[in-house]
């Protein structure tokens, strides 16, 4: 039987499946056209690619029906890895014979690719047909079709561009299958578009109600928390993460909690747990395994950061993790890719710059994220260790439990002096700094990424070569920002009112330490941060050597952001502003530190006009990158909910101090 149809009156096979009448259209030779520089990089790309991937999308087959990404999925009846079947059908789709209802976008890609013989799909000019018998070609058609909703199609491809790197919890090709299906929950598509709400208001210039879509998906939560399938186990961790980075810290906290014992009740904090080396016996039970890992370590990433905040224990103790890294590969990320039988099973943590950028190896900066949250975690417990063993100290029992049938520690948390100057002086805290700043210097340099800056793609472009070395940039770039607010947390507990609460000597302190501001932003603050983070970043006695840290950190941070200013504000993700923040408040404090010794100088007799003029060019230099920063923040109130963090900087008078930029100009000269 013919495989399409050739004008001689026969039907094709492909007709006969799907029912229609056979047409055949003469098509007229024609010369090569030119190539524009774009088509020219995107063939030889995504020619590359196919040659690495060639074994495993070769091996292609075809199955009954797709699997809905259930819980309850059996995995155990799967079948092992197939051969190749030579019978099976390659559709080549005419453009003639596209449906009228197919829209304007998705034919523009198909009159751009007609050139260069490589999309619809890394097969050159082949289609592959999976489960369901439909070509991913032919996914493509119904979801840029009518049948698709457009708010339904708005939502994906803005969360897909904007949110999947930071959240890689989807296999992207098999996701848009289920989504033309009708297989993806209707609350996993809300969460997705409350998440994207910004940025498609922004881009499309549309309303959207996102509270009440918000409330909506909180009272869904509610009905079927007892039952959760994966996809609403994704909801809860979508709506968590942006519960953080909208500042709504109680139901962070609360849909946290729901994630954690989600995942921990399903065990998927011990899914390597018997046989780490274990391969996959169908792509199914790998795309799923692979679904299962990402929502965890993405679950353990938000757990960290919500523990730090609050001053409290993970949720989820190293020791009970069995979860490998991702793997990472472009049979995962590329949309184009449905299904494949050589699959990757093991991230390699040990590859170079090189091998990863070759290859747009776009899981290294998530895995790097986390391998952030174990350092954040021994953050956390240093400063609950500590804060615990100053108090034991002071107790005349020392520490133990009240209830008399618990059993005393033998020891303290650490080892606590008699004298303490510097939190320095212990290995514990020199460790957490060490490892922070190795870390973030390990990191690739988003400013060394440029020639990898593309940012015009289209979703049937997504996860292909190109577009996957352009989200490596944006990713190292926002992990850069992660390091600020944790050095700072960490060097602000460095202070005589945390580890000497009582001898400390804050005499010196600025006047506007015990002031009524003073007190109002400490009571705003409660609200959101724990009460260690709070007197942090309020305080004035932390030790000298770690305020030298935090201040060279954040000048630091406005070079990288100058190097970096071709990346466009509404690709910076949700803890950039958190960053800007804790350095604002850094250069506050250390802007009223030099007027206040400026005032001491000028009033003395016989000091150097010389430590005079130094501390004017330090002090202009700090208001100059606090006005950086500030205008910053603002300006990301168009992608981000900052209010919160607005209002309280406004009451530190960070607008007062911006505004003196230009007299203290005046004054050096």
């Amino acid at each position: 039987m013919l495989l399409k149809c050739e004008g001689d009156g026969s039907k094709c096979r492909n007709c006969i499946r799907m029912d229609i009448e056979c047409k055949w259209v003469p098509t007229k030779k024609r010369g090569p056209k030119p190539r524009s520089k774009r088509l020219v990089e995107t063939a030889a790309a995504a020619a590359a690619e196919a040659d690495a991937y060639s074994a495993s999308l070769d091996s292609i087959t075809t199955t009954a029906e797709t699997r809905s990404l259930e819980i309850d999925i059996d995995i155990d009846n799967q079948n092992a890895p197939v051969e190749p079947d030579p019978t099976n059908e390659l559709l080549c789709l005419d453009k003639s014979e596209m449906p009228n209802s197919m829209s304007e976008s998705y034919a523009r890609m198909l009159e751009d690719s007609s050139e260069i013989g490589v999309f619809i799909n890394p097969l050159r000019d082949r289609s592959i047909i999976t489960d369901s018998g439909e070509s991913q070609e032919r996914i493509f058609q119904r979801f840029f079709s009518d049948e698709m909703p457009e708010e339904t199609r708005e939502t994906v491809m803005y969360y897909f561009d904007y949110f999947y790197s930071i959240c890689p919890i989807f296999h992207p090709a098999m996701f848009v299958r289920r989504l033309v299906e009708g297989k993806v929950e209707g609350i996993l598509l809300e969460a997705m578009r409350a998440s994207a709400a910004r940025i498609i208001m922004k881009k499309t210039g549309k309303t959207i109600d996102v509270d009440k879509l918000i409330n909506q998906i909180y009272k869904r939560l509610i009905l079927y928390v007892d039952r959760p399938t994966v996809d609403y186990v994704r909801t809860v961790v979508l709506m968590a993460s942006l519960n953080g980075g909208e500042g709504n810290f109680l139901m962070y906290n609360s849909l946290t909690y729901l994630a954690v014992s989600l995942v921990t009740r399903l065990g998927w904090n011990a899914i390597d747990l018997e046989n780490p080396e274990k391969h996959a016996s169908s792509w199914e039970e790998w795309v799923m395994t692979e679904i299962k890992r990402r929502i965890f370590w993405t679950t353990y990433q938000i757990d960290c950061y919500q523990s730090l905040l609050s001053d409290r224990p993970m949720s989820i103790g190293g020791q009970h993790i069995y979860v490998l890294s991702p793997g990472s590969d472009a049979v995962w990320d590329n949309v184009n890719i449905p299904r494949s039988n050589n699959w990757p099973v093991h991230f390699d943590p040990f590859e170079g710059k090189e091998t990863i950028l070759k290859e747009a190896k776009a899981m290294h900066p998530f895995v790097d994220l986390c391998n952030l949250t174990a350092i954040i975690t021994q953050e956390t417990r240093f400063i609950s260790d500590f804060k615990v063993s100053i108090r034991s100290t002071c107790m005349a029992n020392g520490l133990g439990p009240v209830a008399e049938f618990m059993q005393k520690p033998d020891s303290f948390p650490i080892n606590i002096r008699s004298t303490v100057k510097s939190l320095f002086e212990y290995s514990e805290f020199r460790e957490v700094h060490h490892n922070l700043c190795r870390w973030r210097n390990e990191l690739m340099r988003a400013e060394e990424l440029k020639e990898y800056w593309k940012p015009s793609f289209s979703f049937t472009e997504f996860g292909c070569h190109d577009h996957r070395l352009h989200w490596i940039r944006v990713r190292y770039f926002c992990l850069y920002a992660y390091f600020m607010p944790l050095l700072h947390i960490l060097h602000m507990t460095n202070r005589p009112s945390f580890f000497s609460p009582d001898t400390a000597d804050l005499s010196a302190q600025p006047k506007y330490s015990g002031s009524m501001e003073h007190s109002v932003i400490r009571e705003l603050m409660e609200g959101v941060f724990s009460g260690t983070l709070n007197d942090g970043f309020l305080a004035y006695d932390v030790v000298q050597e770690s305020w030298d840290i935090c201040v060279d950190s954040v000048y630091d941070y406005v070079t990288f952001l100058d190097k970096n200013t071709d990346i466009p504000y509404e690709r910076y993700d949700q803890i950039i502003p958190f960053g800007l923040f804790t350095s604002i408040t850094v250069l506050i404090r250390h802007t009223r530190v030099c007027r206040q010794k400026i005032e001491q100088i000028n009033g003395s007799v016989g000091k150097s006009g010389h430590d005079l003029r130094n501390l004017r060019e330090e002090l202009l230099k700090s208001i100059r990158a606090l006005r950086r920063l500030w205008s910053l923040l603002l300006d990301l109130g168009a992608v981000w909910k900052v209010n919160g963090m607005e209002a309280l900087l406004r009451i530190m008078e960070v607008e007062e101090m911006t505004n003196a930029a230009d007299m203290l100009s005046e004054l050096v000269l």
